[in-house]
């Protein structure tokens, strides 16, 4: 047969099942120099430490109902580690290519970022402000549920700096992944503190503070300019570097 050795073989088993898989083979895979990969589906938001109640050593998890892009990047995550030296632990974009007037704004020391929001009009706005900007790594999310995920899947803040979280979107809301991030951050202290912002059209106290309540460091109000954009970046930055 053929030499699979150095090869990544990924299981994607729901959490129904996930106790009846074979260790031993898993076991023999690793023997045989095959990197083995095993991502839960599962109706709950699952961390490391819940993982580790099954007997096979899950890598990920995935809520239901799946998103097919968040799957494959999970896969091909394994395969591009092994292909790259260094690589970063999500896949990104950076914000290097200039506005069209053929200028840049410089933020300083480099910087990762999250945009999560449902609308893809606004999706293109934030792109095309964060291309404009030196040393931004970005990437974008379209509902809540991707971007816990996305950050499921990483670092914590050793990956991103700073998530920009749309107030209302389906599936799961700002608020509602922004509480998740949170309670993940909790459980697992190594992750540390990532800041969120929320992006609202609605700036009214009431709003605010559901904000505040869930863990949202602070807001930016829609439409939202480049200046002020550009600022808040900057003040993100003084921070991390004060905290560094």
């Amino acid at each position: 047969g053929r030499d699979l050795k150095g090869r990544v073989c990924s299981f994607i088993l729901d959490e129904r099942i996930a106790n009846k898989i074979d260790r031993n083979a898993l076991i023999s895979l690793k023997k045989a120099g095959i990197t083995t990969q095993l991502v839960m589906i599962t109706n709950q938001v699952r961390n490391i430490s819940s993982l580790q109640e099954f007997e096979a050593d899950f890598h990920q998890s995935m809520l239901k109902p799946i998103n097919v892009s968040v799957l494959l990047k999970l896969l091909y995550k394994p395969h591009k580690a092994r292909n790259t030296k260094d690589s970063p632990s999500v896949l990104r974009r950076e914000g290097t290519k200039g506005d069209l007037n053929g200028s840049k704004a410089a933020v300083g020391k480099r910087l990762g970022g999250m945009v999560v929001d449902d609308n893809k009009t606004n999706r293109k706005v934030m792109k095309m402000m964060l291309d404009r900007m030196e040393g931004v790594v970005y990437e974008m999310a379209d509902d809540g549920s991707i971007a816990l995920e996305m950050y499921k899947s990483s670092k914590g803040s050793e990956d991103w700096d700073c998530i920009f979280m749309d107030y209302q979107m389906p599936v799961m809301d700002g608020l509602q992944a922004t509480l998740k991030i949170r309670e993940l951050e909790v459980e697992e202290p190594l992750r540390g503190r990532v800041h969120i912002a929320a992006l609202t059209a609605n700036a009214q106290e009431e709003e605010r503070n559901k904000c505040s309540e869930a863990g949202m460091d602070d807001y930016i109000t829609k439409p939202i300019g480049f200046a002020s954009f550009t600022a808040k970046l900057e003040s993100i930055r003084r921070s991390k570097d004060t905290t560094d």
